[in-house]
C-alpha cells in the first residue's frame, strides 16, 4: 500500500475536520457540519454524473482502508455531534462511492 503526499494531506484534514465536529464547540463544529455536508452533497453530484471511472476509481480501491476508517471517524462524530440525518446521508454516499469505485474497478480488470 502506498500513500503519496496528497493522501496524508487530505487525512489530516479529514480528521481535523471530525474532531472539529466531535470536540468543537459553536462556529467551530457548525463550520466542520458544513464541510461534510457541502462535501458529501457534491460526492453525491459527481457520482451521479459518472466521475468515478478509470484513475479515481483505482486511486480510491488503492486508498480504501484508510478512507473507511476516516469515514468511519467522521460518522461516529456526526452521531456523537447530535446530527444523524447528516451522518446517514453521509454512510450512504460513503457506500456509493466505495461501491461505484469496486464496480469501476472491475469492470477495467474484465477487460
Amino acid at each position: 500500500m502506498k500513500y503519496d503526499k496528497q493522501a496524508i494531506i487530505t487525512s489530516a484534514i479529514s480528521v481535523s475536520i471530525g474532531s472539529a465536529v466531535m470536540f468543537g464547540s459553536g462556529a467551530l463544529q457548525t463550520f466542520g457540519v458544513y464541510v461534510i455536508g457541502t462535501l458529501s452533497a457534491l460526492s453525491l453530484f459527481l457520482l451521479l454524473f459518472g466521475a468515478m471511472k478509470g484513475d479515481v476509481a483505482q486511486r480510491s480501491m488503492e486508498q480504501a482502508p484508510i478512507n473507511t476508517a476516516l469515514s468511519l471517524y467522521q460518522l461516529s462524530a456526526l452521531i456523537y455531534a447530535g446530527y444523524p440525518k447528516l451522518a446517514a446521508f453521509y454512510a450512504v454516499v460513503t457506500f456509493l462511492l466505495v461501491a461505484m469505485a469496486y464496480g469501476a474497478t472491475k469492470k477495467e480488470v474484465e477487460q
